[in-house]
């Protein structure tokens, strides 16, 4: 793992290398799980299934935490984890058919206090309308975006997040820094036809 490690990564780490897995899921949770249900619902663009996917990831967190051997930070784990579940809960059903994974009281608690805080309301007018031209993009381009942009991401976290464990890192990189440029390039494009931005003439 290239990425220096934060405060809050090394305190994961050590948790986790002594298996204290509730401190690790709580530790998780209180970091990461607001800009988490954040990124769920401007995927899903609804508020519910956010916070309904969002317990599906806490579910799998807490399951996978006796044998994961974190390769990325947690944070990127957890960007994984968390698109993987909505991916799930949009091919199937999973309303009905999922069965609750049962946490911890502690766990509980965290999990409930990150999905209470929705606050997710653009100011300007010109955010309003720049994210009216995000919408246009394709679902991989707007998740590429608020990866990189909104949660500033390192490169390597972004194709730890999007990639498949299969590929090689350095040619993820790659790949995905390109689909950046050329995804900035049409957004700047749009808001210059917009009117957003000025054009080269002016």
């Amino acid at each position: 793992m290239t990425t220096e490690l934060s405060d809050t990564e090394q305190t994961i780490a050590a948790q986790l290398c002594a298996r204290a897995f509730e401190q690790v899921a709580v530790t998780t949770l209180r970091a990461y799980g607001d800009e988490l249900l954040g990124y769920l619902v401007g995927m899903l663009q609804n508020a519910e299934q956010a916070r309904e996917v969002f317990s599906m990831f806490a579910e799998d967190l807490w399951q996978g935490l006796p044998k994961l051997t974190l390769r990325t930070t947690m944070r990127a784990y957890c960007y994984a984890l968390t698109r993987h579940a909505a991916h799930r809960y949009l091919d199937r059903d999973l309303r009905r058919q999922r069965r609750g994974v049962p946490l911890s009281a502690v766990l509980s608690m965290a999990v409930a206090t990150a999905r209470t805080d929705t606050a997710l309301h653009l100011r300007s007018e010109n955010k309003r309308r720049v994210a009216q031209l995000r919408e246009r993009l394709s679902d991989d381009e707007r998740e590429l975006l608020t990866l990189r942009i909104d949660r500033e991401l390192s490169w390597s976290e972004v194709a730890d997040a999007l990639g498949d464990a299969a590929d090689d890192p350095s040619t993820a990189i790659a790949r995905y820094r390109k689909r950046f440029q050329l995804t900035k390039q049409k957004l700047s494009r749009w808001a210059r036809e917009e009117g957003i931005l000025p054009t080269d003439e002016e």
